[in-house]
């Protein structure tokens, strides 16, 4: 498994959760938003499709970053599920106001709300990309 910008506490933890998981084509990439999702990352990595994206970030202006990266770079497909972890406790101006946003600058994407009950409110799937 690829370790990508590491500093040592960082490659500890990656070692530890590489063995948990066990799979070859887990990458970890360390860094901020700003910094680490960019379009040399997505060129150095074997990027595929997602299947599952996990938003678990506490701040409007770092939801817009990690969505405008993840819409532009083709990892969302039909089918792909994104749950945003803080949907619930950010309020208008957090996880909520930054979905809407982000997917309106970029028409043809379509996400359908999974909804449920409690934890599972920032839940969506992908059903269009254009």
């Amino acid at each position: 498994m690829r370790k990508v910008f590491g500093s040592d506490d960082f490659l500890e933890i990656v070692d530890k959760v590489s063995k948990r998981i066990g799979d070859p084509r887990v990458e970890f990439v360390r860094g901020f938003f700003n910094e680490s999702l960019t379009e040399q990352t997505f060129r150095m990595l074997p990027f595929r499709p997602a299947l599952y994206v996990d938003i678990d970030v506490d701040l409007y202006s770092s939801t817009v970053q990690v969505l405008e990266w993840l819409l532009t770079s083709q990892i969302l497909v039909p089918g792909t599920v994104i749950y945003y972890d803080d949907w619930m406790s950010g309020g208008v101006q957090g996880n909520k106001k930054a979905h809407q946003e982000s997917f309106a600058k970029f028409p043809g994407f379509q996400v359908q709300h999974l909804g449920g009950k409690h934890s599972w409110k920032g839940c969506f799937i992908v059903t269009e990309v254009p």
